[in-house]
This record gives C-alpha cells, structure tokens and sequence, in this order.
C-alpha cells in the first residue's frame, strides 16, 4: 500500500499475525525514495514481491527444526529490505525474484568505493527545470533569462522580489525530486519596504497628464496619447493594448470591439486565462478615429510607432518613458499606467446604470467574483450588447482628453 509523507512516497505491508512473533514486526514501512506516483508503484510492486517472499519463508521456517537459527537470518534480511533504496526496476537493483529463496545477507569486508556524485549547479537547475520546461510560460522562462544575458545592475525591491520567489520556486521543484533536502526559501518574506498602493487617477491628475508635454524619442508622442486613450476608455492592460493585431478590430453582433486573445506566430498570450475576451469600442474612441487605424498602420499590428525589446515585450519602451514622464510631471507614486484599469474599475462598479457585477468582470477580464455554477451559467450568457452598455459608462471630464484625435 501507497502512502505520503510531505512529498515523499512510502511502501506499507502488516506482517500477518501469525508472522509477527517470527519476524518482530508488526508492519514493514519503506521509504521509495521518490515524489512521483508512477515511479513509486514500480518500487512498491517490487517490494510487495519480495515481502511475499519473506513471508513465505518464514511460515516454512515455523516448521523446521532449527526454526530459531533461520529467524535470526530472516529478520536480518527484512531489517536489510527496510534500509533499501531501490531504483525503478528489479532490473535495476539486481533484486531476487519472487520464485528464487532469498539468501542470507553476507557481511562484507569493505565496501567497494561509490564514485562521488557530482553536485547540481543552479545554472543546470533554472535550464532544467525552468528553460526546458515545456510546462513553463515564455514569461517565465524571458524573466529567468533576462538578468542573466543582460548583465543586469543594481535591481529594485520589486525586481528582487520577484527573483527571489523565481528561486523559491525552483527549490520546491528539486525538494520534490528529493535533489535537495528544504526548501531555504520557506517562510521567507521577499517584502523589503512599505508596498505602494496604486490607485484611481483623480481629475486634476488626469489634466495634468494631458497638458504634459512629451519629451521621449523612442515613442512617438501621438502613440503614446493614442495607448493613454484607449486604456482610459476600455481598462485593458497596457501590453494588451500595445499587442493588438489590425485583424483583432472587429465588429461582433454589429458593435466594434478589440479582440484580446493568443498570437501564435508569437507566443503572447493574455495574463490569465479570463483574459481573453472581447472589449467594445468606446463611441469616444470612435469619434477619435480609432476604427481608421485598421487601415492607415502599416505592418501587422494596429498601434503604430511601437516597437519590439529584446525580450520580446512589445510597448516596453512606452512603458519606461511613461514613468520617467510621470515622476518628471510630479506624479505620486500610487500613480502608474496601470492606474488607468483601476479608475474604469472604480467608474463601473460605482456606475448609476444598471451593470451588474459578471459585466464588469468578463469586460476587464477578472475572473468572477462569485463561481458558482449559477455564475458559470450565466457568464456564458452575457452578450456583446452587456459588454457594450458596460463599456459606455466609462466617461471623464471634457478636460481630461481634450481634442484628442488619431
């Protein structure tokens, strides 16, 4: 029988009470050394074979007449069993099989020398377990690698953080493989300072924003009001916004919406999986003239002036020269680009309209508050013309995007 202790599996057998006196043993517990269930049956089929050998034995032994010289060897024998590391085939260990007798153990003058196994290197690790991990997002696996081909300097708490969870995570894959003993990481807090709260942008914010003038030469600065544009009226996140492909404008049930889902000539995927989803155009982006862009861009996506990093984030540059832009302009910390998906969050959910709390979810790509199957249901049943009344309920001051066209 199968059993777990923390990752590990163990073989249990109960000795059979007429047994227990001969071998002195209630039960035989063995460690299989290993985490993995189909592994873990292979070395528990072959210890079964082999406990049923023992016992066959001993119930021969109670008949013999020097019964109690030949205990003595069988209890050795089974104290030998309990202490085995077996590998994953009889073959392997060189075992005895079920028809042959077990022989005694035999005392061995010196052990012959195991040659010294070679320690794991981290960098042997992370490519192992992380970089051939065919299980592991691209995110991951750019992230891992970044600092590494890069030379990175001085990294902030945030980026520190986040390599240390990487590493944690690492740890639990070789503690689970028994590569390791622990896991060093556990228990620890990668927390290195007070967390920043991002929050909504307030309408004096928002005006300063827009009075701003933009200084970066490697965004264009249409492009960058363009982006500002579109997530104020649709909440999507900025790498959603700057990976829309011209053939993921599109009008469903006669409304014009953005498409967000998998690029397979690229490997982006959205952030979860209830990120993909639709998003209808807001009328103000109609107005702006954001439907010509399908066919005034050139090349394979719909936000122009945009160009790929080295790490294949596309829009990275635009995220950098908008917080150089912001702390220049005096903006507070809890302030980011990403305070834009909170703002039409807080507009929805405090919306004088009737928008129930699934539209607002399935628009921004949350996934549900509640998940009952109620909820599952009824998710399924909400139309582009939900998302679309939804979408209309975003608005700003006349201030805040003043004569904004594309």
């Amino acid at each position: 029988m199968l059993r777990v202790r923390g990752t590990t599996y163990h073989f249990r057998r109960i000795v059979p009470p007429a047994l227990r006196a001969a071998l002195n043993r209630r039960e035989i517990w063995v460690s299989l050394k290993t985490g993995y269930q189909n592994e873990a049956r292979k070395r528990a089929s072959l210890l079964h074979a082999r406990t049923t050998e023992l016992f066959s034995q001993t119930h021969l032994a109670l008949s013999e007449p020097d019964a109690l010289s030949r205990f003595e060897g069988l209890r050795v024998s089974l104290r030998d069993l309990q202490s085995v590391t077996l590998p994953s085939s009889a073959q392997e260990t060189g075992s005895v099989p079920v028809s042959a007798p077990m022989p005694k153990p035999q005392r061995q003058s010196k052990q012959a020398k195991t040659p010294k196994a070679q320690p794991l290197m981290l960098s042997d690790a992370m490519k192992r377990f992380v970089l051939d991990n065919p299980h592991a997002s691209t995110d991951t696996k750019k992230a891992t690698q970044r600092a590494r081909e890069e030379g990175l300097p001085t990294l902030s708490g945030k980026s520190v953080k986040n390599h240390m969870m990487r590493l944690s995570a690492l740890w639990n894959q070789l503690h689970q493989r028994e590569l390791v003993t622990r896991n060093p990481w556990t228990g620890w807090n990668f927390e290195n300072g007070q967390k920043t709260v991002r929050r909504s942008w307030t309408t004096k914010e928002l005006a300063l924003l827009a009075s701003a003038s933009w200084h970066s030469t490697s965004v264009p600065e249409q492009t960058f009001r363009l982006v500002t544009l579109i997530a104020a009226y649709s909440g999507m996140r900025l790498g959603e916004i700057c990976t829309l492909r011209k053939e993921d404008l599109q009008t469903v049930d006669g409304i014009p919406c953005f498409l967000i889902r998998p690029h397979t000539e690229t490997g982006w995927t959205p952030k979860t999986e209830a990120g993909t989803r639709i998003v209808p155009v807001h009328s103000k982006l109609i107005e702006a003239g954001v439907l010509a862009l399908k066919d005034t861009t050139d090349g394979l996506y719909l936000i122009p002036g945009l160009e790929t990093s080295k790490q294949g984030v596309r829009g990275a540059a635009l995220g950098r020269a908008f917080s150089l832009l912001k702390t220049r302009i005096g903006l507070p910390a809890e302030i980011t680009f990403h305070s834009f998906r909170h703002t039409v969050s807080t507009q929805l959910r405090n919306a004088d309209a009737n928008i129930r709390e699934v539209w607002i979810d399935r628009l921004l790509g949350h996934e549900a508050t509640h998940k009952s199957q109620g909820t599952t249901t009824y998710l399924t049943g909400i139309t582009t013309a939900n998302l679309n009344q939804t979408i209309e309920a975003i608005s700003y001051p006349e201030t805040a995007f003043a004569n904004m066209t594309i």
